[in-house]
């Protein structure tokens, strides 16, 4: 009797999951693909005049995206969703307890929600289960400015315009301090008080102590077509000043050692001025035994005060003699003229019997006042470079050790009770870094370099984050061009990606011995009996089908072909019907395999 079905093994049933990664190409923003600008708020974007509809405490109405979001709500919606983990004192940059975050290695991924953010969502049916990384290029234009922008894998989106091979070298960098990110402090009156501990970029052991009134204005402006403000600074008067206790690492700023240090400066007030921007020897630590100093007992913790070092000079300047006061610096900058027309920069260090002073050649002040300041030390060579050229008088260091257990001071000079040049007054400080060695020329050109285009003063590249798993890409960074107008993603031309989708390949053996399905299920090839009759060949041709073979199949000679091949679950459902390219004849003699596959 024919026979139509038969047991599979579950040894013969295998899957195969792959990954497969579709093209995508954005054709228009509102198709699907949806855009926002952010921008942080320091009030309570809930409570808001019902009849004005302005936010308490602001005169302007809710900015709105096109599509009517408030870019407040838009701005902590994606702080909540990505980087609320990150914690800015930037010891431990993420948190890796995240209850949102897709990236939680900070050695590979830079997560920073500056004061401003924009953002594009894929949608769903055109990402699949994630965006692949290092598939996404997207192309973006504020005004004739065309950016392209990719991301490297790791969930940072980076410029190409920014050349990182001029960096200068981020594991020599030691002590880095930037405002950059300070905009989130103004609920604590920053820009009325420093008082606490602000969080910087510094390495493990350096602590900050501050002043007060430092404001926080905005900050390097950007050269070329462009003159656009980016990121922010911190504008000082004279008392105002930022404190760093002395470390080892101070130590290390002689003449045989190699060593860079690096600012920008804003000349801001018009008139002659000289300021001191940076010293180590107005004030240091004296250790305090517990129980015996004005502060509380902790624990038995040793405490430290600070106590004036008195300099012998009358009032201090920094153009006045140093050599009788050891120090490995003190910078200061000198405005000159009643229009400010130009500023030089002025540098000391001192053995306590030998000192160096060195100056920088004038440089115009007037416009634009940002300019770029680094002290050099190389090869017992000791250069001052301004926007990222050799200028002035060079020298080498005293030949003895300059170091002292002075705390390092930006601001105020704490050695006098002069108030004339003791600091900064009313000028802008920005983006200070230390190293360790002796940056190149192609270094201190990539420090110095604030252009529109291709600005690397912040030295990064990364201008936001690619969010794989949600198919969402965030630009956030200090740099204008991509803050201008309506954001980077209103003004996107193109956008490429690749969608990941998993392929289930199965495969399944079909079993057929020999000595089964040899029969034809044919209709055409069964009749129907006579009772009590046995029919000739002739006599079943005009039968109509039924559950005999005809005789002309009863022989060794003709055997049935295998076209189609169904597999059925328990409950005989079919499930999968699987075609024969051609007709597979079933033999008697040979056990027969066919494997069938497919895929979803």
């Amino acid at each position: 009797m024919p026979k139509a079905y038969n047991d599979i093994k579950p040894i013969d049933i295998h899957q195969r999951p792959f990954k497969s990664y579709k093209r995508y190409r954005m054709s228009d923003v509102g198709t699907g693909f949806v855009t926002h600008s952010g921008v942080h708020g320091d009030f309570r974007i809930d409570i808001f005049d019902p009849a004005t509809g302005d936010a308490v405490g602001t005169n302007t109405a809710y900015p709105t995206n096109a599509d009517g979001t408030n870019k407040y709500v838009a701005y902590r919606a994606i702080g909540h969703r990505y980087y609320n983990d990150v914690t800015y004192d930037l010891k431990d940059p993420v948190n890796t307890k995240s209850y949102g975050a897709e990236h939680c290695s900070n050695s590979k991924t830079k997560r920073i929600l500056h004061v401003s953010a924009s953002s594009i969502s894929c949608p769903y049916n055109e990402v699949g289960e994630q965006i692949k990384p290092n598939s996404i290029t997207f192309v973006t234009g504020i005004g004739d400015v065309v950016t392209t922008i990719e991301d490297d894998g790791e969930g940072n989106l980076r410029d190409g315009e920014i050349a990182t091979s001029s960096f200068a070298s981020a594991s020599n960098n030691f002590l880095y301090l930037s405002f950059n990110n300070e905009f989130r402090q103004s609920e604590k009156k920053l820009t009325d008080s420093l008082s606490e501990t602000v969080p910087y970029i510094l390495n493990d052991t350096i602590q900050i102590a501050s002043g007060s009134g430092i404001q926080l204005v905005e900050g390097i402006v950007t050269s070329g077509d462009f003159e656009q403000p980016s990121g922010f600074a911190g504008r000082f008067q004279e008392t105002d000043f930022i404190e760093i206790p002395h470390t080892e690492e101070f130590n290390k700023f002689n003449r045989l050692d190699d060593w860079t240090i690096s600012f920008w400066f804003n000349v801001v007030s018009a008139g002659p001025s000289l300021e001191t921007v940076l010293s180590k020897g107005g004030i240091r630590n004296l250790e305090l035994i517990p129980g015996q100093s004005t502060l509380p007992p902790n624990n038995n913790v040793v405490g430290f005060r600070g106590k004036k070092i008195n300099t012998s000079l009358p009032s201090h300047t920094i153009t006045a003699s140093m050599a009788q006061h050891r120090t490995p610096f003190a910078i200061g900058i000198e405005v000159h003229g009643l229009g400010a027309e130009s500023a030089s920069l002025h540098f000391q260090s001192s053995d306590g019997t030998n000192a160096l002073y060195i100056s920088s050649s004038n440089l115009d002040a007037v416009g634009l006042g940002w300019h770029h300041f680094a002290i050099r030390n190389s090869g017992s060579n000791c250069i001052i470079y301004t926007n990222g050229v050799a200028s002035g008088t060079t020298g080498s260091l005293p030949p003895h050790s300059t170091a002292n257990n002075a705390q390092l001071r930006i601001g105020q000079y704490s050695g006098s009770s002069s108030t004339t040049g003791i600091g900064i007054s009313n000028h802008d400080f920005a983006e200070f870094r230390m190293y360790d060695y002796g940056a190149s020329e192609t270094h201190l050109s990539s420090l110095s370099n604030r252009h529109f285009i291709s600005a690397s003063c912040y030295q990064t590249n990364i201008v936001g984050n690619a969010f794989y798993k949600n198919g969402q890409l965030v630009v956030s960074t200090p740099l204008p061009k991509y803050n201008t107008g309506s954001g980077a993603f209103e003004e996107i031309t193109s956008l490429t990606y690749r969608g990941t989708h998993t392929i289930y390949e199965n495969q399944v053996m079909v079993r057929i011995p020999k000595g089964e399905f040899n029969v034809s299920t044919n209709p055409t090839a069964t009749y129907t009996p006579v009772e009590g009759k046995e029919l000739t060949e002739a006599e079943q041709t005009r039968r109509p089908p039924g559950d005999r073979v005809k005789s002309i199949f009863n022989n060794e000679f003709i055997m049935p072909y295998i076209t189609t091949v169904g597999l059925y679950n328990d409950s005989n459902e079919l499930l999968a019907i699987g075609k024969l390219a051609q007709p597979i004849q079933k033999r008697n003699d040979v056990d027969s395999n066919i494997i069938v596959r497919w895929d979803y």
